[in-house]
């Protein structure tokens, strides 16, 4: 480094960090360049999962039972009234 040159701060000219800088990017986080390159997103810039809504299988999966219930109740109290008279 001369008396007038600008430090450098480890770069390469004005076009960017050197090649070593992304390997050891990737290699620091633990993804290789192909996972960097064609994975989703993590962490803070991940998209954000859309609100969970009811679906029709999800309410059957309670009021199927709960009818069945119900109706297998009104077929006993039917019985035990027909029983009385």
């Amino acid at each position: 480094m001369g008396e007038g040159e600008p430090p450098t701060d480890g770069f390469v000219g004005e076009s960017g960090p050197p090649a070593e800088a992304a390997h050891a990017r990737r290699t620091m986080i633990g993804r290789s360049a192909e996972e960097v390159d064609h994975a989703p997103p993590r962490g803070r810039y991940a998209p954000v999962p859309a609100p969970e809504t009811t679906t029709a299988g999800a309410t059957l999966r309670w009021a199927a039972p709960a009818a069945a219930l119900v109706v297998a109740s009104a077929i006993v109290v039917g019985r035990v009234l027909r029983r009385r008279r």
